[in-house]
């Protein structure tokens, strides 16, 4: 996995700090990755744009993620 950390499923932090494990994303994880909840928070309108969240797929590949926050969080950061 290029030696970048997973993310466990169920977590809090941050969605752009670890990479993603697809095999194992929570809901949570996974409205943060579509956009639909703020990539550091987790607030449900997040609407404005804020980097890469990466994700390992199961061949071990790393896709990239367009993600958004809210108003509240810095663009920036983890």
């Amino acid at each position: 996995m290029n030696g970048a950390p997973t993310m466990r499923a169920h977590s809090q932090q941050d969605i752009r700090a670890a990479d993603v494990d697809l095999r194992v994303i929570s809901h949570a994880e996974r409205d943060r990755l579509h956009g639909r909840a703020c990539a550091r928070c987790g607030a449900p309108s997040p609407h404005r744009p804020a980097g890469y969240a990466f994700a390992v797929g199961r061949d071990g590949g790393r896709l990239g993620w367009p993600v958004r926050v809210c108003s509240n969080c810095p663009t920036s950061g983890g």
